[in-house]
């Protein structure tokens, strides 16, 4: 090989190794910009030449993240904590609920109870004996002789009155004393009393002050039926037709609010003029030894229905107002 040719190939080698150098060189300046990705502070400043001063450290850039970054998986960027602003914010106190505000609870007045009860009387009651009395919660209801009456003892929460001043006596009222003196005698039942399915009828008198609420709920608890009966009219009657099984009488009798107990009346016959001369046996007066014919006597007869006027006893003594 001559002199010529070794030059060349000198050169060639030279030429060669720079470019390897050149490569290695760049290799190691890109691998140690992914090694400062990581934020490691202790990765060494890359030393590049200046003019004057020989070589000088280089920060390097700082890296940016990218979403067409590559990483190993023990690549796991580490993100530091945020640093707490220094301004903190006044945590106000909680303010509590206000309570909510509420209705107080009206206590009523507990409702009386009333027992019906039979009274002896020391002596006979005026009108300020009977206001006496039921201020102490003694109400006397119905009188059934001077000194005897049925009243009624108001308790308040199981609490009724004990002693009474005036009062000689204070029994339960028996239920045979309920009965009618014709219901005592057990009379046979009468055709206008039946009812369908064996049920008899019979006359009902409350004690006072009964509601018709409670004379309602009397007959929807015992099934009983109620006839000529109106709610709007039984404060003044006090009076109802009520329709029973047999046996019912019993139950009537032992009922509390129930003052007295008869037959239903027959009904009205709407002309019985053709008997009732007989039966009234007028005639009897005028036969000897009597022989009496009215003179002297003057009647007054109040009557609700009607008036047969020209009767012939009737015609010329009946005076019949305007309008009748």
């Amino acid at each position: 090989m001559n002199r010529q040719s070794r030059t060349s190939l000198l050169i060639l080698v030279a030429s060669s190794a720079f470019v390897l150098i050149a490569i290695v060189a760049a290799a190691v300046y890109i691998s140690q910009n992914a090694d400062g990705s990581k934020g490691d502070a202790a990765t060494p400043a890359a030393q590049v030449p200046t003019k004057g001063t020989g070589y000088q450290a280089e920060t390097p850039p700082t890296p940016i993240a990218t979403s067409t970054m590559t990483s190993s998986p023990t690549d796991t960027p580490v993100i530091p904590p945020t640093t707490p602003s220094r301004t903190v914010p006044a945590i106000l106190p909680s303010t509590p609920n206000p309570p909510t505000p509420t209705s107080p609870i009206a206590v009523l007045p507990e409702e009386p109870v009333c027992r019906y009860v039979k009274v002896i009387l020391e002596n006979p009651a005026d009108l300020e004996e009977l206001h006496r009395l039921s201020a102490l919660g003694l109400k006397l209801l119905e009188r059934l002789d001077k000194r005897v009456w049925y009243g009624c003892i108001e308790s308040v929460g199981g609490r009724e009155p004990t002693e009474i001043e005036g009062v000689a006596l204070l029994e339960p009222i028996d239920p045979a004393d309920k009965l009618s003196d014709t219901l005592r005698t057990n009379p046979p039942v009468q055709e206008w009393e039946v009812r369908p399915n064996g049920r008899r009828a019979f006359t009902v008198l409350f004690h006072k002050g009964v509601s018709a609420g409670e004379v309602q709920k009397l007959a929807d608890d015992h099934g009983f039926e109620l006839e000529e009966y109106t709610a709007e009219t039984f404060g003044v009657t006090r009076v109802a037709t009520i329709v029973v099984d047999p046996g019912g009488l019993q139950k009537l009798i032992e009922t509390g609010i129930i003052s007295f107990v008869d037959i239903t009346p027959a009904p009205n016959q709407p002309m019985n003029n053709r008997i009732g001369q007989q039966l009234s046996k007028v005639n009897v007066v005028h036969a000897a030894p009597f022989n009496l014919d009215g003179t002297g006597v003057t009647v007054g007869v109040w009557d609700g229905g009607r008036v047969l006027s020209t009767h012939v006893d009737m015609s010329p003594r009946i005076n019949t107002g305007p309008g009748n």
